[in-house]
């Protein structure tokens, strides 16, 4: 069953109320009663966004009618059964945002997108960098929290431990980000990133497959007498060749820690990074694939060396110090 997408249509409303300040909701509800009435009231918003560059309608991101109705009317009665809805995708939730981001911008080459519960318990989306502290303006928000933007669609502000980084949003549509932050006064820094696609493993033994579709056929047909019984002698597929591994842990005094190491130490950088969470101080597989994905890997042994121990946690520590003057800052501006 779809997810309720009410909240998606008021932010949708609202948009194009900002045009139209007479109009109603009642009226803009008439527009999802039948499939018919949503599929023109969609063609008309596509007309005006391309006729009407520059203004309100250029606030609502979708760009098709299969994402209007996965965003704003798959949890229709008339609309579940709908190729446009069949697939389970239809309810817009942030599943559709997470993944692996490569960009174009030099400084930053790859942004996380991820989703984890929030400080309330809830599942809310993540962003993660470690190339963003190559961003003065950016260092303290190379973990952060996106929290959808009133009145607007696939919009989202960015905020570090509850205090949010002004004049800045990221947005999503098409398996693509835009980030844009205002360094000065009207000037913006824009930033495009485009969803990395995932590669799945599929048998590639054409032969064997012809082999088995040949006995499966000759069993079949050898005699009409018998129950049409097919029997096929073939090894086992595995869909899931991942295996859980294991991973031995050691004692390990000093730096550089490796994979399976315990130390205190360790337990503090799992804290800072997993919301509090020390994984009992181990150097574990986890640990190991954000080092990976965020560059700090120097050799193959994928040490984790005090330089970059000492990186991570004071980005933390800073974070405490600069806080106030942010919040300072915002609270003068309101």
């Amino acid at each position: 069953m779809a997810q309720n997408l009410d909240e998606k249509r008021k932010q949708l409303y609202n948009i194009i109320k900002k045009g139209n300040p007479d109009y109603e909701r009642a009226k803009f509800d008439l527009n999802f009663s039948t499939q018919k009435t949503f599929e023109s009231f969609v063609q008309l918003i596509l007309k005006n966004k391309k006729e009407k560059p520059k203004t309100h309608w250029d606030l609502i991101l979708v760009k098709d009618l299969a994402g209007f109705y996965r965003t704003f009317a798959c949890d229709m009665p008339w609309a579940k059964d709908l190729s446009y809805c069949g697939d389970g995708n239809g309810d817009g939730n942030i599943d559709d945002y997470v993944g692996t981001y490569t960009t174009t911008f030099p400084k930053i080459k790859k942004v996380e997108i991820y989703k984890r519960k929030d400080e309330k318990d809830e599942d809310s989306l993540y962003l993660s960098s470690i190339f963003l502290k190559n961003i003065p303006q950016l260092e303290d928000y190379t973990v952060a929290k996106l929290t959808p933007k009133a009145d607007s669609v696939n919009v989202f502000t960015i905020s570090s431990e509850g205090v949010e980084l002004p004049d800045a949003t990221i947005s999503f549509t098409n398996n693509e980000f835009t980030f844009k932050y205002k360094v000065l006064l009207n000037q913006f820094l824009t930033i495009t990133g485009k969803k990395e696609q995932v590669v799945t493993n599929e048998p590639t033994d054409k032969k064997d497959d012809k082999k088995k579709t040949d006995s499966v056929t000759s069993t079949t047909t050898q005699d009409n007498k018998k129950p049409n019984i097919p029997i096929v002698k073939s090894k086992p597929l595995y869909f899931n060749k991942q295996k859980k591994i294991t991973i031995p842990t050691k004692p390990c005094d000093d730096f550089p820690f490796t994979l399976g190491c315990v130390n205190s130490k360790i337990g503090d950088l799992n804290a800072a990074l997993f919301s509090g969470d020390r994984n009992n101080d181990t150097y574990n597989k986890q640990l190991e694939n954000f080092l990976d994905n965020r560059g700090y890997f120097s050799n193959s042994k994928n040490e984790l060396t005090k330089d970059t121990w000492d990186d991570l946690i004071n980005r933390n520590v800073i974070k405490e110090s600069i806080k106030k003057v942010l919040k300072e800052y915002i609270n003068k501006k309101k």
